[in-house]
């Protein structure tokens, strides 16, 4: 029904959009190439892929079970309604519903809270349509509130080929690398065909299982400040030297 009603009304018209508030740059990457050169602020925009990972033994165990490991967690970076940018997430550990949040106060507070933590951006390497970030806004927000997936859904990612169902738009239940997959898909921006539901973090971190250089870059880590901290997750991606 949204994608309809979206056929009928078309994205707004610059009239009647709401005010735009970027929040600025939002600490630092360090390029993936090597940390031994200088880090630049992060500007985030819409369509950037989030990545997150903290010390987590029992999930981390979850996780290499299912042929993944870290990262842990993964978001996307969109234009919410009221015109601010936030990031869509399907759990993340202090919620573990569909929520958007504000993007300087996710990273910071991920940053605070979570030990050893680690981000990480795949920053997009254009700026999206308006078409696409009007589509990308209206299927996340029609998704706000829907539960983090089952237990019984998650163990079906360890069996081989990892046999789930395909995403459907009016599904009641969401993992994190799914709905981010899935809402990228219905906004055009990966293709119409792509198996969303089978994704886990690192098939969107890496480019082995979907490979998405050709709009994404590689993943650099991010900090709150100028500096990397030395204490990383257990088998979380070494960086570069």
């Amino acid at each position: 029904m949204w994608f309809a009603a979206c056929l009928i009304v078309g994205p707004p018209t610059v009239l009647g959009q709401p005010p735009v508030t970027d929040p600025g740059p939002v600490g630092w990457i360090w390029h993936r190439e090597s940390v031994r050169q200088a880090p630049t602020p992060y500007v985030p925009q819409e369509g950037d892929l989030l990545f997150f990972s903290a010390r987590a033994p029992l999930q981390t165990a979850g996780y290499v079970l299912i042929g993944s490991g870290h990262p842990l967690h993964c978001g996307v970076v969109l234009r919410q309604s009221d015109g601010e940018l936030g990031i869509l997430e399907s759990g993340g550990g202090d919620d573990m519903r569909v929520i958007i949040r504000p993007v300087d106060w996710r990273l910071l507070q991920y940053n605070r809270e979570f030990k050893g933590s680690v981000i990480w951006v795949r920053p997009i390497r254009r700026r999206l349509d308006a078409d696409e970030s009007f589509r990308l806004t209206q299927f996340a927000e029609s998704q706000i509130g829907k539960p983090f997936v089952s237990n019984l859904r998650f163990a079906l990612f360890a069996l081989p080929g990892r046999p789930l169902p395909p995403t459907r738009t009016d599904q009641s239940k969401w993992f994190c690398s799914e709905i981010v997959a899935a809402t990228l898909r219905e906004a055009g921006i990966l293709a119409p065909g792509t198996r969303t539901s089978a994704l886990v973090p690192t098939d969107l971190f890496e480019d082995k299982t979907l490979d998405l250089s050709d709009q994404w870059q590689s993943p650099h880590e991010w900090t709150a400040g100028p500096e990397l901290p030395e204490k990383r997750p257990w088998l979380a991606p070494k960086r570069p030297r």
